[in-house]
């Protein structure tokens, strides 16, 4: 794998030593996802593509709500809401480490969580060994979301919830209940929370059989909020979302009704199970009489039919040891594609501020010459990796290439397959799988 840990910005491990996302330093060598999700943000501006979790979401409105019980005795700043906050995201992925451990993807810290599976008790709160993320304030489950819950109006710019988004919460949490489970976890929550005074140096222990007893509720609110009596609670789930997940405050005080989101949801609910399907069938103008959307779905499309061949080409590149052999991987039929696909992007992007974005693309010289266009795509990637501060791993000297990535005929073979194939999600992902109630995406 390129790169050492030790070389990669702390921020992106989970733990130490926890390599599932290291390779996200890897995933975007030409730096696309700056432009598709500047163009997916039209669509779905409050989603990003971690916000992809229906657990993310429930795990912080659960400490939400008990935070908003127990009154405005904790500043959303401090650092006793912090260890208020971490304890029960750890407490969540204890729980259903101890429970389940087939069912543990989508859980941010489950690496430091599998390590603490023997022990009888755990620690939660601020500080090592408690901690479950090596950087929870930027990777845990609460910073996931809450950007999106302050978009959406369901929290305020100093992170408390907002009195309609509060009732909201508890509207649909109760719909969740069997057995009062949810006034169960509260007090159980509460119980461990009593007399930690939101010390933010401070590590608590939990017993596991108090895990145990738990469990139940935490699947019911925040693991599997579906999974148990649906149809009961369909409609107040439903009902929930359908109004969070088209509304953006867009800098103001009242939340407005997002056109773009509207629509996407709409697709959704009627049967678009791919974010291609959604953006296709918004992009035809016959889905919605909002040209404005169609339009946006439109640049999408246009911007994808690039991107789609453009990374793949880049890895055929990556992946060979000269210049001169990618001329014979990629055939003449693919870069007469290339070649129109930009075109038809320069047509359909005017906007000032998003041609400039995608300059470098539309700026491609001679796109339908493979050794031309894989010194262009050789340069954008050393250019990208000077502008985030780290070494390209991807060097030509002459037209020799030398590359930290794995090489071989069947890895450009699986390359060149993925040629034209829809990569990217446009947030609709996201979306999607929080209007469900799907607890992963992927």
């Amino acid at each position: 794998m390129a790169g050492k840990q030790n070389d990669l910005p702390k921020h992106w491990l989970i733990t130490a030593e926890d390599s599932d996302l290291v390779g996200e330093v890897l995933n975007d060598p030409l730096g696309l996802m700056s432009i598709w999700s500047r163009f997916g943000q039209r669509l779905v501006p409050h989603l990003t593509t971690v916000s992809n979790n229906v657990r993310l979401f429930h795990t912080a409105m659960l400490a939400l709500d008990r935070l908003a019980e127990i009154g405005p005795v904790l500043d959303s700043g401090s650092q006793g809401f912090r260890a208020f906050v971490f304890a029960i995201e750890e407490l969540v992925v204890h729980v259903q480490m101890r429970v389940d451990r087939d069912d543990t993807s989508g859980l941010r810290g489950i690496r430091a969580a599998r390590r603490l599976a023997g022990d009888r008790t755990i620690k939660v709160g601020l500080g090592q060994p408690a901690e479950l993320l090596s950087s929870q304030s930027a990777n845990g489950m609460f910073a996931a979301v809450k950007t999106p819950l302050r978009l959406m109006g369901l929290i305020d710019d100093k992170g408390w919830p907002t009195s309609e988004g509060l009732e909201d919460m508890r509207r649909l949490f109760d719909s969740l209940q069997v057995d009062d489970e949810y006034h169960y976890l509260k007090k159980w929550i509460g119980k461990c929370l009593k007399d930690w005074n939101f010390c933010a140096q401070k590590q608590h222990d939990v017993e596991l059989r108090q895990l145990q007893r738990a469990h139940a509720s935490f699947s019911r609110i925040v693991l599997d909020p579906l999974g148990v009596n649906r149809k009961a609670i369909k409609e107040a789930y439903g009902a929930f979302w359908n109004k969070y997940l088209v509304q953006s405050r867009s800098g103001k005080d009242v939340p407005e009704i997002h056109r773009g989101a509207r629509a996407v949801l709409d697709c959704i609910r009627n049967g678009c199970e791919t974010s291609q399907a959604v953006i296709e069938r918004l992009a035809s103008g016959k889905y919605t009489q909002d040209a404005s959307v169609s339009d946006d779905a439109r640049q999408i499309l246009a911007l994808e039919n690039v991107l789609s061949y453009l990374e793949p080409v880049f890895d055929v590149v990556a992946r060979s040891t000269s210049i001169d052999n990618v001329a014979a991987k990629i055939k003449p039929a693919v870069l007469k594609t290339i070649e129109h696909n930009i075109a038809a992007l320069d047509g359909q992007v005017q906007s000032k501020d998003e041609r400039a974005l995608i300059s470098w693309i539309l700026e491609i010289q001679n796109a339908g010459d493979a050794m031309a266009l894989a010194c262009q795509l050789i340069a954008r990637h050393e250019h990208d990796a000077e502008r985030r501060g780290r070494q390209p791993w991807v060097v030509r000297e002459g037209s020799r290439v030398s590359s930290e990535l794995p090489l071989g005929e069947d890895r450009i073979q699986c390359s060149l397959e993925r040629l034209g194939t829809w990569a990217r999600g446009y947030f609709i992902d996201s979306m999607a799988a929080v209007a469900v109630g799907r607890a992963n995406v992927g």
